[in-house]
């Protein structure tokens, strides 16, 4: 992600104390939307006879937001500005109760909104508002009102686009005559023009017996799309996210703009796993805006709701009274006046409609307050978009090998190969300090980190000492690390190149290891890859000196760059001398029984196992599997169960590569033994069986009965079963958001998401 300056966007005032410019600035989405609103009111400066406008949208969608930046637009533009005037009455107009009201409202805004521009009017206007409102007993109070308003404008010489929110509460609140009264005058006085908002689509606009029976054009808002969310989430908080990162956010949120704003407001991590807990954590943060949803109800709506919201999933009214333990007829009403609300949403016709929140966010506020059994289940849901939609974050599967090489003391402590007995002062300070650095980034704060690294490359360049060295190229590659994260992509580049420049020629394995962790990332750019082929030379120097014994000092240390050296071969394209270096290693570790030196040659197995399934060489890559198993067998404990992993995936593929398709089935099985629900590699290496699987031609009932035969694991995976359900035409009634990833997965599994091998 890239960071950059961020806009200061309300969540729930837009433009409430702000000027014209931030309103502009802040407003990065519904540019659709605003272009059709403007047209119309384009069209009514000529016209006797104006189109009013009405956009429709549940709570949090964007309807504030549009008018104040309508308003800002009619301020600003040099055209517009001389042609309408926007009067915007506040959001909530509770003590409105009829026309006299209304229009004395109107007054009382289009004094403040002229203020600036005339004050002599202004305070003319307000006190004829004054006035007005003295005289409430007097029966002509309405026209007075209206008349002052209309006469102001006259004096402007500009007609008024007056701006009216949450018109259905408005209306359901007064007389029957109101709203023909305020109909007949819209109609026949081309000098106002009503924009105005409701959050559905109430009875009285579809009822040809209601006054407000096709008069509007109506807009209805939609939830952002994924392109939306990013653009908007970039304003909001700095940094840049692709659609495959914004994917869940976006569906978690249900496309709303003030959620989305309200996550941003305190998130700042480009980590799409723990952007995922800060979503339970803004939960927690805006408990009483939730509770808040809940509590403004009425006791029987109340009830409804809260049915509603429990069942999170698109429900029949039946299921809902069942859940309320309410009567069906009491319950049906009850819905209908929560979707007028714009509580909750209705799809479908009549007798097969269903209704659910219309903030999903609120379904995962209960379940989460609710029991642990409830709670688990957004949390599976969670953990699986982390790893489905995350796959940036885990796409380097050496490093979950690399992560099974038991290590020295000293490399749990950091992230260094320590190669002195007796480490010196400066090795312990310039550690610490590489230490202190990656804290820095934990906690979000890239660019303090990047400060420190820079003062070990400062404080410690001349030193001769290797362990020393190393650390120094340690912070090399963090900070590259941190200008990437913060989007400074050439700064990064010129850090990995200058750790290859500085220590390619090197003959200490610790810091060869560093220049092949460079050297084999694959964000780095062609031009550096080429510059590998000086350390080429090095690594089988390494190669040669260990087979000779001559590195007994620092055995795993040498271990290690062998593994990164035998990747580099790859990244420059010589697969065959990789599998060389992959065979001397498990040749040289073929006698010992030590656990440590075992677990290494099972590393090297499984790579050059996946190496030739690449190659399309599936009987010797099976070999290899066996091998790496036996290995982990003969070992006393059970082995690292991520190397059993790797190996039964490479398994897998090798075997649908022949099209042995029932023995890779069994395969599949045999992995999802070893599946952990909670590791974010596994999730992703199970979606990915699935997808080679249904390539192959296997039937889904197959797969999907191995996946639900065990409900522990089976519930981080809902959605790929979701998935798998939906490819077999079964009729699925899921919680949205999990229809929403099923349906992504659906595309993943059908070869339009990301290829397995970048995962």
């Amino acid at each position: 992600m890239q960071a950059s300056p961020t806009r200061t966007i309300r969540k729930f005032n837009p433009g409430m104390l702000q000027s014209d410019r931030e309103v502009i600035d802040q407003f990065v989405v519904r540019d659709l939307e605003l272009g059709i609103v403007l047209e119309v009111l384009r069209g009514n400066v000529d016209s006797q006879s104006c189109q009013h406008i009405l956009v429709v949208a549940p709570r949090g969608l964007g309807k504030t937001m549009l008018l104040a930046r309508v308003a800002a637009e009619l301020r600003t533009d040099s055209q517009l500005c001389k042609q309408l005037l926007p009067v915007r009455a506040m959001e909530e107009i509770h003590e409105i109760s009829d026309l006299s009201d209304l229009w004395l409202e109107t007054l009382f805004q289009l004094a403040r909104e002229v203020s600036a521009c005339d004050p002599v009017l202004g305070r003319e206007l307000r006190a004829t508002h004054g006035g007005l409102c003295a005289r409430w007993r007097e029966q002509t109070l309405e026209e007075h009102a209206r008349a002052a308003v209309l006469a102001a404008a006259d004096r402007l010489d500009r007609k008024l686009v007056l701006m009216v929110e949450n018109l259905q509460a408005l209306c359901e609140n007064q007389g029957e005559d109101f709203g023909w009264r305020l109909r007949q005058v819209l109609q026949t006085e081309p000098k106002v023009t009503l924009l105005a908002s409701a959050t559905s689509r109430f009875p009285g606009l579809d009822d040809a017996q209601q006054p407000f029976f096709e008069f509007f054009r109506t807009l209805e808002l939609r939830p952002l799309t994924t392109g939306e969310c990013g653009r908007l989430w970039r304003a909001a908080s700095g940094d840049h996210m692709r659609g495959r990162e914004i994917r869940p956010l976006e569906i978690m949120t249900g496309g709303s703009p003030r959620l989305i704003v309200m996550v941003a407001g305190f998130a700042r991590h480009w980590s799409l796993s723990l952007l995922m807990e800060e979503l339970a954590a803004l939960i927690d943060e805006y408990n009483e805006y939730f509770r808040s949803h809940i509590e403004v109800l009425p006791k029987t709506e109340r009830r409804v709701y809260l049915a509603v919201v429990d069942l999170w999933k698109p429900s029949k009214p039946a299921e809902i009274a069942a859940r309320a333990r309410r009567g069906i007829r009491l319950v049906s009403a009850t819905l209908g006046r929560l979707v007028a609300r714009g509580a909750v949403i209705a799809e479908g016709s009549r007798r097969k409609r269903l209704y659910s929140a219309a903030e999903s966010l609120c379904c995962t506020y209960y379940k989460l307050r609710r029991e642990r059994d409830d709670a688990a289940v957004v949390w599976n849901l969670i953990r699986f978009m982390s790893a489905f939609y995350g796959e940036a974050e885990t796409a380097d599967s050496f490093k979950t090998l690399m992560a099974e090489v038991p290590r020295s003391k000293a490399v749990h402590d950091g992230t260094e190969w320590a190669v002195s007995e007796t480490p010196e002062i400066q090795v312990q300070v310039a550690r610490a300090m590489v230490r202190k650095g990656s804290m820095h980034a934990r906690s979000s704060d890239p660019e303090a980190a990047v400060s420190v690294y820079d003062e070990v490359v400062e404080r410690f360049d001349g030193s001769d000492e290797p362990e020393v060295q190393v650390q120094v190229a340690e912070a090399l590659i963090l900070k590259g690390q941190q200008l990437d994260r913060l989007g400074n992509f050439d700064g990064s580049r010129a850090v990995f190149d200058q750790v290859v420049d500085r220590f390619a020629g090197s003959e200490e394995p610790e810091l060869l290891v560093k220049v092949a962790k460079v050297l084999t990332n694959e964000s780095i750019s062609d031009a550096v890859l080429r510059s590998a082929q000086v350390s080429v030379a090095r690594f089988d120097q390494v190669v040669e000196r260990y087979c000779e014994g001559r590195y007994a000092g620092n055995h795993t240390a040498t271990l290690v760059s062998l593994l990164y050296g035998a990747r580099l071969y790859r990244a420059l394209g010589n697969a065959e001398r990789e599998i060389v270096v992959l065979d001397e290693i498990v040749e040289h570790l073929g006698g010992t029984d030590v656990p440590r030196d075992q677990t290494m040659a099972a590393t090297a197995l499984v790579e050059k196992g996946r190496l030739l399934a690449r190659l399309g060489r599936h009987e010797t890559a099976l070999e290899a599997c066996e091998e790496s198993d036996r290995r982990l067998d003969a070992m006393t404990s059970k082995g690292p169960i991520r190397l059993r992993w790797h190996t039964a995936r490479t398994r897998i593929r090798a075997l649908l590569a022949q099209e042995r398709h029932l023995a890779g089935l069994d395969a599949f099985r045999s992995a999802y033994a070893l599946f952990n629900p909670r590791d974010t590699m596994m999730i992703n290496g199970i979606t990915d069986c699935v997808r080679e699987l249904v390539g192959c031609g296997v039937a889904e009932h197959a797969i999907e009965g191995t996946l639900a035969g065990d409900r522990k694991k089976s519930g981080v995976l809902v959605p790929l079963v979701t998935a798998l359900r939906l490819r077999m035409s079964e009729e699925v009634r899921a919680p949205k958001e999990v229809l929403e990833v099923a349906a992504d997965v659906c595309e993943y599994l059908e070869g339009r998401g990301t290829d397995p091998d970048s995962r």
